[in-house]
């Protein structure tokens, strides 16, 4: 599992605290606005028996976010199961479209 967003922010760098502060809020927001609905950024098959598989575009609804845990328990069309949180965001992925 890769770091939380709010640990992308560089301490050296000038506006550290506010960056890690946005970044905390949009954690935290992440499966508690939009009633606890989130939208996978990325394809992810199911390893375990207790995971969720899923992809990209995906709506899935947060049920559980455990403390201090990178897996949420969730639901997906009548599925449930855990869910790596690092794959999902408050808003699906847009392509950007060719210009060519």
């Amino acid at each position: 599992m890769g770091p939380p967003a709010s640990q992308k922010c560089d301490p050296y760098a000038m506006g550290f605290e506010e960056c890690e502060s946005f970044l905390r809020g949009v954690e935290e927001a992440m499966g508690v606005e939009n009633s606890g609905v989130l939208y996978a950024l990325w394809e992810y098959p199911a390893q375990e028996a207790d995971e969720l598989g899923f992809r990209e575009g995906d709506m899935v609804t947060i049920l559980q976010k455990p403390d201090g845990v990178d897996w949420w328990w969730a639901s997906l069309c009548g599925r449930e199961g855990f869910i790596p949180n690092n794959y999902f965001g408050l808003f699906p992925k847009v392509r950007p479209k060719s210009l060519c």
